[in-house]
């Protein structure tokens, strides 16, 4: 098994992979990096960072300091290839917004979203891994694609 991919240069995430869960959990449903669709509107974020959001969720916003629960896919924009996947897992990442355990372009765009919501992140590389990149995973200078699935928000007094 591979060194796990962080979020962070410091922190590691969820092992390599993919599985048939991601579908029934809100993923992109196999869709990858550069499917088609319906048209979604795409916002800007600043610094190159966009969000598209394919279903806004209903449940609590996420806010700084509190705990969040996430699956994602990411991708390398270029090339499409599918990099680490917390649908592998069986397990979501358990993320607080604020604390700096994640990049700094999910820090950016996880607070505002609703538990439900379903968003794909176009990521510029100076918010990801930058001039070093990860291992051999992601290379330096490397555009990312995030497909998120915000699956819980945790209140302040919630147990995580």
């Amino acid at each position: 098994m591979r060194a796990p991919l962080t979020l962070s240069l410091a922190l590691p995430l969820i092992a390599l992979g993919c599985s048939d869960s991601a579908v029934s959990e809100g993923s992109s449903s196999g869709s990858g990096a550069g499917s088609g669709g319906a048209a979604v509107e795409v916002v800007d974020l600043g610094e190159g960072l966009t969000i598209q959001v394919f279903e806004e969720g209903s449940g609590p916003v996420v806010e700084e300091g509190v705990h969040v629960d996430i699956h994602f896919e990411l991708f390398l924009k270029d090339g499409e290839k599918l990099i680490q996947s917390t649908y592998d897992m069986g397990a979501p990442y358990h993320h607080e917004p604020g604390i700096g355990d994640a990049i700094p372009a999910v820090q950016r765009a996880l607070v505002g979203l609703r538990e439900g919501s379903r968003v794909r992140l176009d990521i510029p590389s100076h918010l990801a891994y930058g001039a070093t990149g990860f291992e051999e995973l992601v290379p330096p200078y490397a555009d990312l694609l995030m497909d998120m699935f915000i699956v819980k928000v945790f209140g302040p007094n919630e147990p995580h």
